[in-house]
């Protein structure tokens, strides 16, 4: 689970959506986490972790890759 995960958890936000991708940069040692990501339904569009549309569904499994 993301820190953004954990801070929106149980609203209906781009964090918590199926159709959501975060995005990481490269450290010296891991990936970090950073404030934005996309989105790919119906078109792929930029979205930060707070945002929401009307397209919106719960993401039964959130997916990690920290």
């Amino acid at each position: 689970m993301t820190k953004y995960e954990k801070l929106y958890a149980g609203q209906q936000v781009c964090c918590n959506c199926v159709h959501y991708y975060q995005h990481y940069v490269r450290g010296e040692k891991r990936y970090i986490i950073v404030h934005c990501g996309h989105c790919t339904f119906p078109r792929l569009k930029s979205r930060s972790p707070g945002q929401t549309c009307e397209h919106w569904q719960e993401n039964k499994e959130p997916v990690s890759f920290c």
